[in-house]
C-alpha cells in the first residue's frame, strides 16, 4: 500500500511538471527578469549600481546567488582546450517548433527612436500591428520601456523536440 501511494506520488510529480506553464518575464520598467516554474524554481537576474548582473536562484525552499562576473583568481585553474569536429545535423529545421511551443501572454512595447519623423512613420506601422496580447506604442518623450510575458509548458517542448519535420 505504501509503494502504491509513493508511486501515485511520484506520478503525480511528473504530471505536474509536465502541464505546469514555465514563465519567462521581462518587464524593463519595474527592472524584473526572470524565468519561473511554479513552486519548484524561480531564476532572476538582478543589476546591482556597478551594472554588474547577480542571478537570483530560488529552488524549492532554497535560496542562494550566482555573480558570473565577480573575480575568478581564486578558481584559477587551466583547462585543456581540446577541438572537437561537431556537425550539426539539421538543428535549423526543429526551430520553428520549439518557436511554436512558446506563447506570448502579454507583449507591451513603449518606443522613441529619438527622431520625430521616424516616430511618426512608424505609428501606422504599429496600429496594425496591436492585437489582443501585443501592444506597441509610439512616444516622443525619449523612454523605452518593455514589459513581455512567455509562456510554455514542458511536454510542448518535449513534443516539439521528437517532432519531425
Amino acid at each position: 500500500m505504501v509503494l502504491l501511494l509513493i508511486i501515485l506520488f511520484i506520478v503525480l510529480m511528473l504530471f505536474y511538471l509536465l502541464v505546469v506553464p514555465i514563465s519567462m518575464v521581462i518587464n524593463t520598467k519595474q527592472s524584473e527578469y526572470f524565468v519561473t516554474l511554479p513552486g519548484i524554481i524561480k531564476s532572476s537576474l538582478e543589476f546591482n549600481s556597478a551594472q554588474i548582473v547577480v542571478i537570483h536562484i530560488k529552488l524549492l525552499f532554497f535560496g542562494f546567488k550566482i555573480k558570473p562576473f565577480e573575480n575568478k583568481k581564486a578558481r584559477k585553474k587551466k583547462e585543456k582546450q581540446t577541438h572537437r569536429k561537431t556537425t550539426m545535423k539539421k538543428p535549423l529545421n526543429r526551430i520553428p517548433g520549439f518557436l511554436k511551443a512558446f506563447s506570448i501572454k502579454r507583449f507591451y512595447a513603449d518606443i522613441d527612436t529619438g527622431d520625430f519623423p521616424t516616430n511618426a512613420q512608424l505609428i501606422p506601422i504599429v496600429q496594425t500591428i496591436n492585437g489582443k496580447h501585443i501592444q506597441v506604442g509610439i512616444n516622443f518623450e525619449n523612454r523605452n520601456d518593455a514589459d513581455i510575458k512567455i509562456t510554455t509548458r514542458l511536454y510542448r517542448l518535449i513534443s516539439a523536440f521528437f517532432r519531425r519535420k
